[in-house]
């Protein structure tokens, strides 16, 4: 984090923080697998050890189903209609929700799936 904050040149939020634990935790799952595929699987251990250290510092996120709730009021707050207004749902989810709490991912997915296709003209 001591680094985050020298290459920002300032001291960094909280998303950015979640953000890098994140990324961290996923250089750990690709050593893991590489580690299981070589079959060392002593290496894949502390790795496993040291990944569930990092994710004690990661704030739970919302689950599926709360991200669906939160992008249906999003939709009717919003009157989108189509898929064409994802940005308009997606505006109201970020002013709303941090990253930490709702991955963009997620509630993109929430978004595409809740959202019919542009009618056909």
């Amino acid at each position: 984090m001591t680094y985050a904050d020298k290459n920002a040149g300032a001291p960094v939020d909280d998303d950015k923080i979640v953000a890098e634990l994140r990324r961290i935790v996923r250089k750990h799952e690709e050593s893991i697998d590489q580690f299981v595929a070589a079959g060392h699987n002593d290496a894949a251990q502390l790795e496993k050890v040291q990944m569930a250290v990092v994710c004690e510092y990661i704030p739970q996120s919302m689950t599926a189903e709360e991200i669906e709730a939160a992008v249906q009021a999003a939709i009717a707050s919003t009157g989108a209609a189509s898929i064409k207004d994802m940005g308009k749902v997606m505006d109201v989810i970020k002013a709303t929700l941090s990253e930490t709490k709702a991955p963009r991912k997620l509630v993109s997915e929430a978004i595409k799936k809740l959202l019919p296709p542009p009618a056909a003209k």
